[in-house]
């Protein structure tokens, strides 16, 4: 049976997104493409576009025999987070985790990394991101 991810987002206000994934991965390791998008939310700020998504916090509760890795979009995706077991992280004190520059292009992945096959494994992510706009 294929991996089955279930993105649900909990929060779309003027400022703040917060979105949840919910999975089953029995298959192998896997990358699912632009998992979080711009597109996906309001654009709440009239004059401005919204163009991308800064990390202030995440919280999970992820197998231990599964690695969950999100990653900013673009010609080279580059490293937001790597998750495993059960934990939170709070960047919002020194101003999140924000895109390096024009290197990416507002999207999101997620990639699952199994250490071990045969069994079904389950995991569950909450990404509170703060919404970055543009002129």
């Amino acid at each position: 049976m294929p991996n089955n991810i279930q993105k649900q987002i909990l929060v779309d206000s003027r400022r703040n997104a917060v979105v949840r994934f919910i999975g089953i991965c029995e298959a192998g390791d896997t990358l699912v493409g632009n998992t979080v998008e711009p597109g996906d939310f309001s654009d709440n700020e009239q004059g401005w576009t919204l163009t991308g998504f800064r990390l202030d916090s995440a919280q999970w509760s992820i197998d231990p025999a599964l690695l969950v890795t999100f990653q900013w979009t673009g010609a080279v995706p580059q490293y937001v987070i790597s998750l495993s077991r059960t934990g939170n992280f709070k960047a919002r004190d020194f101003g999140g985790l924000v895109p390096p520059g024009a290197n990416v292009d507002g999207n999101i992945n997620l990639a699952l990394q199994r250490s071990s096959a045969g069994s079904t494994i389950y995991f569950t992510t909450v990404l509170h991101l703060i919404k970055l706009y543009s002129r």
